[in-house]
Order: structure tokens, then sequence, then C-alpha cells
């Protein structure tokens, strides 16, 4: 009687056994997704910030000061703009107070060994200020690579946001035509060396010269008046 069912009972328990292995499995498998899930930290996201230089500060416009001229595989180019605060700077502000640039690149060709668009750096360079009509210079002094805050007597190497540049701040008498002279000497005047041999060396350094700009100012910009300030009352 034994023999007889002992091989449907070894069937039916292999059977349980296997279903049993599944379900467990199953299981398992599902409360492990469910774990994870549950200790899972969520992470917020981490804003990126601009990189400093990025973007200029809003209302910010250089004044371009004539046409940019060509000359010796470079292009010059006088711009200004309304005061800013120079490192060691006591105080930007102040009547007609400006910022005079010159934005000097290599074009391409540069036999100096300057790539299209670099700035031209270690130039000596000074600038005067004429009436349209000629006479005395309105102002005059030395623009040195920006650049420059003078503190106690001593210039230093500075950058803005938008590059390198040569500049100066200065006080414009008022608006009107004027003449904006550079006297540009080249980058041997401040000490850059130069290769000169068969198998590196560039071309020599060209001879001192002069930039001329026809300068139309017009002042200071104007704030714009407040709205709540200009707008009238409504009627009671």
């Amino acid at each position: 009687m034994l023999k007889r069912w002992a091989g449907p009972l070894v069937t039916a328990l292999i059977f349980g056994g296997v279903v049993l292995v599944v379900v467990l499995n199953l299981d398992l498998k599902g409360g492990s997704a469910k774990r994870s899930a549950s200790i899972t930290p969520t992470v917020d996201p981490v804003p990126v910030e601009p990189a400093p230089g990025s973007a200029k500060p809003a209302g910010f416009r250089e004044y371009p000061i004539g046409e940019s001229i060509e000359k010796n595989q470079m292009r010059i180019a006088a711009v200004w703009l309304p005061s800013i605060q120079m490192d060691g700077m006591v105080d930007a502000s102040g009547a007609e107070m400006i910022h005079l640039e010159a934005d000097i690149h290599a074009t391409e060709g540069n036999r100096n060994g300057f790539a299209k668009d670099e700035f031209v750096p270690y130039m000596k360079i000074s600038y005067k200020v004429f009436p349209a009509q000629g006479g005395k210079p309105v102002h005059q002094g030395e623009l040195k690579p920006m650049v420059a805050a003078i503190q106690q007597g001593e210039l230093m190497p500075m950058v803005a946001s938008d590059g390198l540049h040569y500049g100066a701040s200065l006080t414009m008498p008022k608006p009107g035509a004027y003449q904006l002279v550079f006297d540009i000497n080249p980058p041997s005047a401040g000490g850059l060396g130069r290769h000169s041999d068969s198998a590196t060396g560039v071309a020599p350094w060209w001879k001192p010269f002069q930039a001329s700009f026809d300068w139309d100012y017009e002042g200071l910009p104007q704030a714009a008046p407040k709205a709540d300030a200009a707008a009238p009352k409504p009627a009671g």
C-alpha cells in the first residue's frame, strides 16, 4: 500500500518545494527593490553659478571713439565708458570722470608672432585729447596695460571682465568734438623680448607710430527718472 503511494507523494513534495522556492524568490526580489527605493536619498540639483566675468553688469556699455584703425598687422580701437572702480582707487566718482581704453589686437598674418585677435601686450602708449578745431591738448597722459590703477604713484597690472586692454581714467571738460591721438610704442618698449634666429624668430618690431580718432563726445549718459516719481498722481 505504501509502495503504491510513495511515487505520487515524492512527486507532490518535489513540485511543492519548487513552487515554494519560486514564491520566496519573487518575494525577496520585490522586498529588496522596495527597500532600495525607500533608502535611496533624494539629491537636490546643485545650482550652477555663472563663471566670473561671463556676464556684464546691467547697463554696462562701451562707447566707440571714431573708427578702428589697422596698422602693422594690428587692429587699434578706441572706446570710452563711464567711470569704473579699479583696485587701489580711492574714489571713482566725479563730474565727467570717464575711463578711456585702447583695444589693440593682432590681425591675420601678424609677423610678430601674435595669433589673429590676440591682445598685443607690453606696448607703451600715451594719449592726447585735442579740441577738434586744434589747439593745446585738453588732456594728456600715459595709458598703461590695463590694467592699471594708480596707488601711491605705482601702476598695478589689471584685467577687466572683457579681457586685457590699455586704459586710463580722466575727466573730460564738457561734451563736444575732440581729436584723440595715441602714441604707440612697440612691445620692446615694455620689455618684451623677441626671437631673431632663422628657425624660431619673428619679424623685427615696428617703429613707434600715431593713431588718431575723431571723437564726438556727448557727455556721460543721464540716468532715467524713476517711474513712480515721473508718473502723475491720479486725480481724486
